[in-house]
């Protein structure tokens, strides 16, 4: 009889880190490579994010310099009626901003208790801007 083998033993588990996504990529690629990561408000990118530095910071690793805070944001963006994924979306109930995903759904740093995440906008009392 074969005398018995031993146990192979475990590999570490890897340690799981994000890569910061590439300049140029694509805008949606960026921002959903950001869900999860934590809400802080004046939070530093990458490590974390308040709602205004989140989006300066995937419009900026898409290549799209934006202002940092939410006024210059409002600021640099014309309204829209006719929303199209990549346009700002403000909220008028609160001071913050999100990036408009398509149907209903935005990338946004929402609070600590969500952190950044992917959803759907929790108000309808929200106006769009694009830029260019």
């Amino acid at each position: 009889a074969a005398a018995p083998q031993p146990e192979p033993a475990a590999a570490p588990a890897p340690v799981q880190q994000a890569a910061p996504a590439p300049v140029g990529g694509s805008l949606f690629d960026i921002a959903a490579s950001y869900v999860g990561y934590p809400y802080v408000l004046y939070g530093t990118p990458p490590q974390a994010f308040d709602c205004s530095a989140y989006t300066w910071w995937v419009f900026k690793q898409a290549g799209i310099d934006i202002p940092r805070t939410v006024a210059g944001q409002k600021a640099a963006v014309t309204p829209v009626s006719d929303p199209q994924p990549g346009d700002l979306v403000f909220y008028n109930d609160w001071y913050h901003v999100g990036i408009y995903a398509g149907n209903g759904m935005t990338y946004e740093a929402l609070n600590p208790s969500t952190d950044v995440r992917y959803g759907p906008l929790l108000s309808n009392n929200v106006w769009y801007g694009r830029l260019g």
